[in-house]
């Protein structure tokens, strides 16, 4: 019976993968770069499930043919009485078929998500560009086109309030409350996806907006646009916040990581 439920439960997975690649939603739990190569191995993997399981069918069948039989005393043989093989099959397909079904059910019930805030305050935030990780060069750019992760990676390298003197900001992500002062700072938040989801490391750009709860919610998607400033609260991180002058509710993008 484990048998049966394991190339079942394959199965199961193999389809749902297909399913999101189908459906574009596969780039939610991998980088957008693997998705084919993905597909094609999911692809591959279905068929040789689907050849073992058609094999170690027809294997059983065979076995289940010619009925056990016992040697009496006397040396002649009879057949052994007990659960016929061919019902134990039958049993062993309908619960593996069984879990197959709820196991499928669940994953469609369950529909995809991005990473939230849950996850980033469980991660540090801008970890993976406060390295100087990114090589920016600035004469002549276009700030108001740069991502939140350029932002971040930007602002990581350069603290000094004065730099920011004339620049513009324009990102789109989703909120995220800052670890040590929640009540007046939030991130506008993205997600660097490097090859998966388990991988994933948040950064974002810090807004200061005092009582900014009292209008947005942790997890809401939004496009803040504002400039600069020194932290007005006096903080030593952030040193830099972004002021914002406007502030709007969007929808997810279709695309919700950076990477």
């Amino acid at each position: 019976m484990g048998r049966w439920q394991g190339v079942s439960l394959c199965l199961v997975v193999l389809a749902a993968t297909l399913w999101l690649g189908a459906t574009g939603q596969l780039a939610l739990y991998i980088h957008p770069r693997y998705v084919t190569f993905t597909l094609m191995m999911a692809v591959l993997a279905a068929v040789l499930c689907i050849g073992a399981f058609v094999l170690r069918h027809g294997h059983e069948h065979d076995e289940g043919d010619e009925p056990p039989h016992s040697h009496e005393p006397d040396g002649s043989s009879s057949i052994r009485a007990g659960r016929p093989a061919r019902w134990r099959n039958t049993t062993a397909v309908v619960l593996a078929a069984a879990t197959a079904v709820i196991a499928g059910t669940l994953l469609l019930v369950v529909p995809p998500a991005t990473l939230t805030s849950a996850t980033a305050s469980q991660r540090d935030m801008n970890a993976a560009t406060a390295q100087g990780t990114a090589d920016f060069v600035t004469i002549g750019a276009d700030f108001t086109e740069f991502s939140v992760k350029e932002w971040s990676a930007l602002l990581g390298q350069a603290s000094s309030p004065a730099f920011y003197e004339g620049k513009t900001a324009d990102v789109v992500g989703f909120v995220t409350a800052d670890a040590t002062d929640p009540q007046n700072i939030y991130f506008v938040s993205r997600f660097i996806v490097t090859c998966c989801a388990v991988d994933a490391q948040p950064v974002g750009v810090p807004v200061f907006a005092p009582g900014w709860a009292d209008s947005l919610q942790q997890d809401q998607w939004v496009r803040v646009q504002g400039a600069f400033s020194a932290n007005p609260a006096g903080a030593a991180q952030p040193a830099v916040v972004l002021m914002p002058a406007k502030v709007d509710i969007v929808d997810q993008p279709a695309d919700p990581y950076e990477h």
